[in-house]
Protein backbone atom coordinates (compact mmCIF):
# COMPACT_ATOMS: atom_id res chain seq x y z
CA UNK A 1 0.00 0.00 0.00
CA UNK A 2 2.89 1.99 0.52
CA UNK A 3 3.94 1.69 -2.57
CA UNK A 4 1.31 2.07 -4.57
CA UNK A 5 0.65 5.36 -2.33
CA UNK A 6 4.20 6.86 -2.82
CA UNK A 7 4.07 5.69 -6.80
CA UNK A 8 0.75 7.93 -7.53
CA UNK A 9 2.22 10.79 -5.57
CA UNK A 10 4.91 10.85 -7.91
CA UNK A 11 2.96 10.25 -11.11
CA UNK A 12 1.02 13.44 -10.34
CA UNK A 13 3.82 15.50 -9.22
CA UNK A 14 5.27 14.53 -12.59
CA UNK A 15 2.54 14.40 -15.04
CA UNK A 16 2.12 18.19 -15.09
CA UNK A 17 -1.45 18.06 -14.29
CA UNK A 18 -3.32 21.14 -12.73
CA UNK A 19 -6.28 22.52 -11.93
CA UNK A 20 -6.88 25.56 -13.30
CA UNK A 21 -9.39 29.03 -13.74
CA UNK A 22 -8.89 32.44 -14.91
CA UNK A 23 -10.98 35.96 -16.37
CA UNK A 24 -11.33 36.13 -20.41
CA UNK A 25 -12.67 38.58 -22.76
CA UNK A 26 -14.40 37.60 -25.40
CA UNK A 27 -15.72 39.56 -28.50
CA UNK A 28 -19.15 38.17 -29.31
CA UNK A 29 -20.42 38.36 -32.81
CA UNK A 30 -24.22 36.66 -33.26
CA UNK A 31 -25.72 36.79 -35.83
CA UNK A 32 -29.09 35.28 -37.34
CA UNK A 33 -31.55 35.68 -40.42
CA UNK A 34 -32.89 37.74 -38.34
CA UNK A 35 -30.06 40.56 -37.45
CA UNK A 36 -27.00 40.47 -35.34
CA UNK A 37 -25.03 41.58 -32.77
CA UNK A 38 -21.58 42.56 -31.56
CA UNK A 39 -20.11 42.90 -28.11
CA UNK A 40 -17.49 42.28 -25.38
CA UNK A 41 -18.51 39.22 -23.23
CA UNK A 42 -16.46 38.69 -19.42
CA UNK A 43 -16.18 35.08 -19.13
CA UNK A 44 -14.68 32.84 -16.53
CA UNK A 45 -13.36 29.65 -17.60
CA UNK A 46 -12.39 26.69 -14.64
CA UNK A 47 -11.17 23.26 -15.24
CA UNK A 48 -8.68 20.34 -15.14
CA UNK A 49 -5.45 19.80 -17.72
CA UNK A 50 -3.22 17.10 -17.91
CA UNK A 51 0.06 16.69 -20.20
CA UNK A 52 -0.82 13.01 -21.00
CA UNK A 53 2.02 12.57 -23.34
CA UNK A 54 5.85 14.32 -23.72
CA UNK A 55 3.63 16.33 -26.74
CA UNK A 56 0.06 15.38 -26.04
CA UNK A 57 -2.28 17.91 -23.47
CA UNK A 58 -6.11 17.01 -22.60
CA UNK A 59 -8.32 19.26 -20.67
CA UNK A 60 -11.81 19.37 -19.52
CA UNK A 61 -13.27 22.80 -18.57
CA UNK A 62 -16.75 24.75 -17.69
CA UNK A 63 -17.28 28.03 -17.95
CA UNK A 64 -19.46 30.92 -17.76
CA UNK A 65 -20.57 34.62 -18.77
CA UNK A 66 -23.08 37.28 -17.61
CA UNK A 67 -24.35 40.03 -19.71
CA UNK A 68 -21.93 42.10 -22.40
CA UNK A 69 -21.34 45.55 -23.11
CA UNK A 70 -23.04 46.67 -26.35
CA UNK A 71 -20.70 47.42 -29.71
CA UNK A 72 -23.05 47.23 -32.18
CA UNK A 73 -27.42 46.01 -32.00
CA UNK A 74 -28.14 45.40 -35.84
CA UNK A 75 -31.34 43.91 -35.10
CA UNK A 76 -35.63 44.66 -35.33
CA UNK A 77 -37.10 47.11 -32.91
CA UNK A 78 -38.20 44.76 -29.96
CA UNK A 79 -35.81 41.94 -30.57
CA UNK A 80 -32.03 41.49 -29.84
CA UNK A 81 -29.53 38.77 -30.25
CA UNK A 82 -27.62 40.20 -26.99
CA UNK A 83 -26.26 37.68 -24.84
CA UNK A 84 -27.16 38.22 -21.33
CA UNK A 85 -25.41 34.79 -19.62
CA UNK A 86 -23.73 31.90 -21.47
CA UNK A 87 -22.31 28.68 -20.12
CA UNK A 88 -21.08 25.42 -20.83
CA UNK A 89 -18.42 22.84 -21.06
CA UNK A 90 -15.61 21.95 -23.37
CA UNK A 91 -12.66 18.97 -24.25
CA UNK A 92 -9.77 20.55 -25.13
CA UNK A 93 -7.29 18.21 -26.81
CA UNK A 94 -3.97 20.11 -27.41
CA UNK A 95 -0.07 19.38 -28.87
CA UNK A 96 2.55 21.30 -27.52
CA UNK A 97 4.33 23.31 -30.38
CA UNK A 98 7.48 24.22 -28.33
CA UNK A 99 8.45 24.08 -24.12
CA UNK A 100 5.82 27.42 -23.98
CA UNK A 101 3.58 26.75 -26.63
CA UNK A 102 0.25 24.24 -26.76
CA UNK A 103 -2.38 24.43 -29.67
CA UNK A 104 -5.34 23.26 -29.03
CA UNK A 105 -9.11 22.49 -30.59
CA UNK A 106 -12.18 23.00 -28.19
CA UNK A 107 -15.27 20.99 -28.69
CA UNK A 108 -18.32 21.31 -26.31
CA UNK A 109 -21.91 22.74 -25.86
CA UNK A 110 -23.05 26.22 -25.13
CA UNK A 111 -26.19 27.34 -23.49
CA UNK A 112 -26.87 31.20 -23.50
CA UNK A 113 -29.75 33.49 -22.91
CA UNK A 114 -30.57 36.05 -25.67
CA UNK A 115 -32.35 39.33 -23.89
CA UNK A 116 -35.31 39.44 -26.65
CA UNK A 117 -37.12 37.72 -26.49
CA UNK A 118 -36.14 36.46 -23.39
CA UNK A 119 -35.18 32.86 -23.99
CA UNK A 120 -32.79 30.42 -23.91
CA UNK A 121 -31.00 28.22 -26.43
CA UNK A 122 -27.99 25.23 -26.12
CA UNK A 123 -25.46 24.45 -29.46
CA UNK A 124 -22.36 23.18 -29.93
CA UNK A 125 -19.32 24.70 -29.87
CA UNK A 126 -15.85 24.22 -31.42
CA UNK A 127 -12.82 26.14 -31.89
CA UNK A 128 -9.07 26.65 -32.19
CA UNK A 129 -6.63 27.92 -30.13
CA UNK A 130 -3.08 29.28 -28.40
CA UNK A 131 -1.87 29.13 -24.98
CA UNK A 132 1.89 30.31 -24.15
CA UNK A 133 3.45 30.38 -20.66
CA UNK A 134 4.32 34.04 -18.83
CA UNK A 135 5.33 32.26 -15.78
CA UNK A 136 5.47 28.39 -14.25
CA UNK A 137 1.40 29.77 -12.95
CA UNK A 138 0.29 32.29 -15.92
CA UNK A 139 -0.37 31.18 -18.68
CA UNK A 140 -1.81 33.50 -21.81
CA UNK A 141 -4.45 31.76 -24.35
CA UNK A 142 -6.36 33.34 -27.18
CA UNK A 143 -8.53 31.53 -29.40
CA UNK A 144 -11.20 31.42 -31.87
CA UNK A 145 -14.88 29.50 -31.38
CA UNK A 146 -17.86 28.78 -33.60
CA UNK A 147 -21.59 28.07 -32.24
CA UNK A 148 -24.19 26.93 -33.49
CA UNK A 149 -27.74 27.40 -31.84
CA UNK A 150 -31.08 25.49 -32.57
CA UNK A 151 -34.19 27.95 -33.81
CA UNK A 152 -35.15 30.34 -31.67
CA UNK A 153 -38.85 31.22 -31.77
CA UNK A 154 -38.45 34.78 -32.85
CA UNK A 155 -34.78 35.53 -33.81
CA UNK A 156 -33.94 32.57 -35.80
CA UNK A 157 -31.10 30.34 -36.16
CA UNK A 158 -28.93 32.36 -34.56
CA UNK A 159 -24.48 31.39 -34.95
CA UNK A 160 -22.21 32.94 -32.76
CA UNK A 161 -18.34 33.74 -33.47
CA UNK A 162 -16.37 34.47 -30.77
CA UNK A 163 -12.70 36.13 -30.18
CA UNK A 164 -11.49 34.92 -27.14
CA UNK A 165 -8.21 36.20 -24.76
CA UNK A 166 -7.57 35.79 -21.61
CA UNK A 167 -5.15 34.33 -19.02
CA UNK A 168 -5.09 30.48 -16.77
CA UNK A 169 -3.21 30.20 -13.78
CA UNK A 170 -2.40 26.92 -12.53
CA UNK A 171 -2.85 25.75 -9.53
CA UNK A 172 0.08 23.38 -9.15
Amino acid sequence: LKKLILSTALLATTAHAAFYAGPSLIMLDNTSPNGSYRGIQPQLNIGYSEMVSSYSYLAAEVFGAHGSILLNDNTPIGESLKSGYSFGASFIPGYLITDNVIGYLRVGFIETSFTSPNESQSGGQVGIGLQTSLTRYWHLRTEYDYSGYSKATSIGSVKADQYMIGLIYNFI
